[in-house]
């Protein structure tokens, strides 16, 4: 990694704190870009060399009783000792004194600074139930955004670093050639793309966190494992137990298909189906789980109208349906 010099004169005007937004910007990436570190240790070992090089006053012995006492220290035996080893002595003590009340000072302003930044410093994108969006990312990839979905990223994506989080369902399409892998976590799992096209379905209320690869290829990370998903094939990762099954995609299920009004479903619970078409179409269903809680099915509505998808899925797992305005009862 090509190694950046710092502005010592900017690193002191936020301590100061005098800097402008701009300059916000580019101390913070002093202190969390890597390309800085040397240049900012350097700056640091220079400071701290002059500081010791400096003919400080010694501080009356008072003082420094006081600060052994507050540090929780005791005063050692009375030596006698030569004067250059008396301001040695005494230098040494002001130098730690200073350490630790301007140290402590700089941690918490800075802990209390880098909070306020970091909440202005996301876009957070958000669809409400029965839309969806396409997005347009710094780095020109295209994000199909799912209804009910959100979708966070630093304002400094593509130049620090391409991490997504996201809550709902997306269909990704990677643009290649960054220098920043291109993550997106869902929950306690990461997928860093290898390949170009997949999707992420990650509903907290649903059970199962689903992967499914269109083109190429991705590494899944979840816990101490990494599993690698080529084109066509799914994973699913169960939240409540950490399980994560690997499983290929049938042929007629297309990956991202709800982009074109397409629903797929391969033996999954009626009330994970129902929750999926509540957040597609933007309507309340109330399903009666003691009834239809073991019914699993496997269906695939394509460009359907509420009715149609509602008749197509009930007729599935044989039950019924009534509507009253916006809401649905299934028994």
């Amino acid at each position: 990694m090509q190694q950046k010099e710092i502005d010592p004169q900017l690193l002191q005007k936020y301590l100061e704190g005098t800097c402008s937004p701009e300059e916000w910007q580019q101390v913070y990436n002093y202190l969390y870009d890597q390309a800085y570190a040397d240049s900012l240790a350097a700056n640091m070992q220079q400071d701290w060399h002059h500081m010791m090089a400096q003919q400080l006053p010694a501080p009356a012995p008072e003082k420094y009783d006081t600060f052994l006492r507050k540090t929780g220290q005791t005063a050692s035996p009375v030596l006698t000792l030569s004067p250059w080893r008396k301001t040695l002595r005494w230098t040494a003590a002001a130098a730690v004194a200073l350490l630790v009340i301007t140290g402590g000072w700089y941690w918490q302003r800075h802990r209390q600074e880098q909070q306020a930044f970091m909440a202005l410093q996301w876009h957070s994108l958000h669809n409400e139930q029965g839309h969806s969006s396409v997005i347009i990312l710094p780095d020109s990839s295209r994000v199909f955004l799912g209804a009910g979905s959100t979708l966070r990223y630093q304002h400094n994506f593509n130049d620090a670093n391409r991490d997504l989080y996201l809550e709902g369902e997306a269909y990704f399409v990677v643009k290649h050639g960054g220098t920043q892998p291109f993550r997106v976590t869902t929950g306690k799992i990461t997928t860093t793309d290898v390949g170009t096209e997949f999707n992420i379905r990650y509903v907290p209320n649903i059970s199962t966190i689903d992967i499914s690869v269109a083109k190429g290829e991705v590494a899944v990370s979840h816990g101490n494992n990494t599993t690698a998903l080529l084109q066509s094939e799914r994973l699913r990762y169960e939240m409540a137990t950490g399980k994560a099954i690997k499983e290929k995609i049938t042929t007629n299920e297309a990956v991202g298909g709800w982009r074109n009004g397409q629903l797929s479903f391969q033996h999954q619970r009626l009330q994970t189906v129902m929750q999926e078409l509540e957040r597609h179409y933007g309507t309340t269903i109330h399903l009666d789980t003691t009834t239809t809680g073991n019914i699993t099915i496997t269906s695939t509505i394509v460009e359907a109208s509420l009715e149609d998808a509602l008749d197509i899925i009930c007729t599935a797992a044989g039950v019924h349906y009534t509507k009253q305005g916006n809401i649905i009862t299934i028994r």
